[in-house]
């Protein structure tokens, strides 16, 4: 069985299977793909057709049901379908099996790396939220999530990830991929980065989402300046700034003359595509 999968993952990554197009098909045509090509367990080779499918008429309702079971308009907020699309792919060629995310919002960034987990067979995926049971959400992220049937390795925490994070780290947690999404002020970014960063297995991936703030960009910057990381350009993902940790950086803490690195403070003059700032959730 092993050397079955390590086959299959082999031809993944030297053939075709890894091209963004496949990613972006309708549910069906990808579900098909995924059974083709990956030797799921027998479970998930149910749950994943029928997760793809009930994304995908999540992205055309443009609703979802509450924790009470209300319909709710979700037209605002979510992660855009194919930057779900643009996270599973990255999950599955990665080879993922523990993740972690900061802002379950609408469980969309949730589902997708949690499809990824009954891809890869995968064991934990950790969403930080506070914010889920708020009168802006509802639960939805929740609901999403389990009435996909991919609860199996997911954990929430309702904690503020400023106190969730360090007890993560404590308890010995190591991920493969982190998913930053949470609040995008500067200083939040760097300290959710921060965590992860300890957390994150050597020579695997940071995600941000937002690349174009001045913030995240910021934050990116100081990682590859003085964090050992190197960015990834991904065409088929231009809203995600995607890094790789790919050496100790400059945190020797006895080396005086090298330990800290300067980096470019991103401009929001220079940044005209980023997102309009009007819309406000109020919280």
């Amino acid at each position: 069985m092993k050397t079955r999968n390590m086959l299959r993952r082999i031809k993944w990554r030297l053939g075709d299977h890894s091209a963004p197009d496949i990613w972006n098909a309708p549910a069906a045509v990808l579900a098909s793909h995924i059974l083709a090509n990956f030797d799921l367990a027998d479970p998930a080779r149910k749950i994943v057709p029928q997760a793809l499918s009930s994304i995908e008429e999540f992205y055309r309702s443009r609703t979802s049901r509450t924790c009470n079971g209300a319909p709710l308009d979700v037209s605002s907020s979510p992660i855009a379908e194919k930057e779900g699309r643009g996270l599973l792919r990255l999950a599955v060629q990665e080879n993922v099996r523990q993740s972690l995310e900061i802002g379950l919002a609408f469980g969309m960034s949730a589902c997708h790396l949690l499809l990824a987990l009954q891809i890869t067979r995968g064991e934990s995926h950790i969403s930080i939220d506070p914010f889920q049971q708020h009168s802006y959400y509802q639960g939805c992220g929740l609901m999403n999530v389990y009435r996909m049937h991919l609860g199996a390795p997911f954990q929430w925490l309702a904690e503020p990830s400023h106190l969730a994070l360090p007890m993560l780290l404590r308890s010995g947690k190591q991920i493969d991929m982190g998913f930053i999404d949470g609040s995008h002020i500067f200083s939040d970014i760097f300290l959710d980065v921060y965590y992860a960063h300890l957390m994150l297995t050597q020579g695997k991936l940071l995600v941000f989402h937002d690349a174009k703030l001045p913030a995240t960009r910021t934050v990116g910057n100081i990682l590859v300046s003085n964090f050992g990381y190197a960015e990834e350009a991904d065409p088929a993902a231009p809203g995600f700034l995607i890094l790789r940790k790919t050496n100790p950086g400059h945190l020797d803490w006895k080396d005086f003359n090298s330990q800290f690195q300067p980096f470019d403070v991103a401009d929001t003059a220079q940044n005209p595509d980023r997102p309009d700032p009007s819309p406000q959730r109020s919280f």
